[in-house]
């Protein structure tokens, strides 16, 4: 029997880290550009990116479809990833695409993105009511955006 290849991807993501190629705070590259860059396969890097996500060696993503970051630098702090959950869990919980958000709430997609991903820089108080109000959240969304705002985080 074959030894699991996702350790190898795991110590190349480790060494990247290490050698400054990934930064404190980048995001992690796609499976299939880790993939390109160590010769693993993309299934190898992915199983690898999310065994350590999940004992906590990168932050773990604020979406299902979103990467995990390298910890530390200015990505997105524990209460950001806390609110961008919220945001995505209620927009899936009515069945939305985040294109069906950006469309009802009048925002862009990019905004609902990076509302949904952690990078609310430029995710004011407006943008969150829009969405609150898009989603039907009865002020729940904008509240926990104006919290953060508050705890200044924002």
């Amino acid at each position: 029997m074959r030894p699991p290849v996702w350790p190898a991807a795991a110590r190349a993501v480790r060494t990247m880290i290490r050698d400054g190629t990934l930064k404190p705070g980048d995001l992690l590259p796609s499976a299939r550009a880790l993939s390109a860059r160590t010769g693993i396969s993309a299934y190898a890097c992915r199983k690898a990116v999310l065994i350590m996500a999940r004992k906590g060696e990168l932050v773990p993503p604020a979406s299902r479809s979103g990467r995990p970051r390298v910890p530390g630098g200015n990505g997105p702090g524990q209460a950001e990833l806390e609110l961008s959950a919220a945001l995505a869990g209620v927009r899936r919980s009515r069945g939305l695409t985040q294109e069906d958000l950006a469309g009802r709430s009048g925002l862009s997609l990019t905004t609902v993105v990076h509302a949904e991903t952690g990078r609310l820089g430029s995710t004011g108080a407006h943008a969150w009511a829009r969405l609150d109000r898009a989603l039907g959240a009865g002020g729940r969304l904008a509240r926990m955006h104006a919290d953060w705002q508050a705890s200044g985080s924002g």
